[in-house]
This record gives structure tokens, C-alpha cells and sequence, in this order.
């Protein structure tokens, strides 16, 4: 079965965002514009990452739903609101899902590789796992010889059928 581990989410909030105001407001907000232009702000209830940007972009980590998403940029908004901000959450969009599965029997990296080579790379010495790129759902594969699978790169939702198939089809093949 196959399950997402993360999500980045880019969150449009309602209005730009003086970071050097809510860096001082806050002590939970980290801001250092000479290492990195956003600010930083973590939660652990609900459990996120936010880089917050000047022009009011959020892009959230760590969760791993929609509805996850949706309460931790709504969380987000009523943080800062509460800093003294008037923000609301204007749109969330998904830039790409991580999700794990396990074939639940081992994989023939090197016999995979000789049939999937235009798409694959797999040098042993350097990475213990084969690299499938899958070109039709725009995803990267990371495959390991004890059936484990990341899949990254998903971009919407309704892909997760397709490539819950994709996995399935590589669960159940005898070919590798």
C-alpha cells in the first residue's frame, strides 16, 4: 500500500508581508535575509515547516493531506493574525507529494535496470538504489533491492491512482 509522507504546499496569503516586523514580533519566527530572503517558522501542533515570503508566498512542509495542509495554512494565518497581521489564505496549491511503498518482496535492481534503461540509472557504488524516471506522470522512482519504493514529483492528486497501479504493476511483475 502505498502512503504520502509529505507534501509542499505553496500557500498565496492575502497580502505582502514585512518579515522584519514579524521576525521582531515573534521569537518562533526565524529571519536572517543575508542567509536566506524568507522567514522560517515551525510548529509542532499541527506539525509543519513554513518559509514565509515578502509577497505573502507560504510554502509549507511536513504535512501529509489536503485537509492537513488546509488546517496548517489556516493555523499559519491565524498565527499571524494574531501577531497583528490582517492575513487570510487566498489559495493552496500541491508543488509535489512524496509517498512510500513497499512491493512486500525483493526487486532485481539489475534486471529492472535492463529493461527500463532509457529511464533508469543505477550505479551500485554510488547509490544502493535505482533511479526510475517515469516520463508519462512526471515522477522520479527511488527503487531498492528489498521492494522498498519513493515515489516524488507528484503533482496532483488524482495521479495517485495511476501510479498506485504503476506500483502495483511493479509489485506484481515476475519479470524482475
Amino acid at each position: 500500500m502505498a502512503f504520502v509522507v509529505n507534501m509542499t504546499i505553496i500557500v498565496q496569503l492575502s497580502s505582502d508581508i514585512d518579515l522584519h516586523t514579524l521576525h521582531d514580533k515573534s521569537d518562533d519566527i526565524v529571519y536572517s535575509p543575508r542567509s536566506f530572503s524568507g522567514a522560517k517558522y515551525r510548529c509542532f501542533n499541527p506539525c509543519y515547516s513554513a518559509l514565509i515570503f515578502r509577497t505573502g508566498k507560504v510554502t509549507l512542509t511536513g504535512v501529509t493531506s489536503i485537509s492537513k495542509a488546509r488546517q496548517a495554512a489556516d493555523h499559519l494565518a491565524n498565527y499571524l493574525t494574531s501577531l497583528g497581521l490582517n492575513i487570510t489564505v487566498v489559495s493552496l496549491n500541491v508543488k509535489n507529494q512524496v509517498i512510500s511503498f513497499n512491493a512486500e518482496r525483493t526487486i532485481d535492481l539489475p534486471k529492472f535496470y535492463n529493461l527500463h534503461k532509457a529511464e533508469s540509472s543505477y550505479e551500485i557504488e554510488l547509490f544502493p538504489g535505482l533511479i526510475y524516471r517515469n516520463s508519462i506522470y512526471g515522477i522520479t522512482m527511488l527503487i531498492f533491492s528489498s521492494g522498498k519504493i519513493i515515489v516524488t514529483g507528484i503533482k496532483a492528486t488524482h495521479q495517485m491512482d495511476d501510479i498506485t497501479a504503476l506500483l502495483n504493476s511493479i509489485k506484481h511483475s515476475s519479470s524482475f
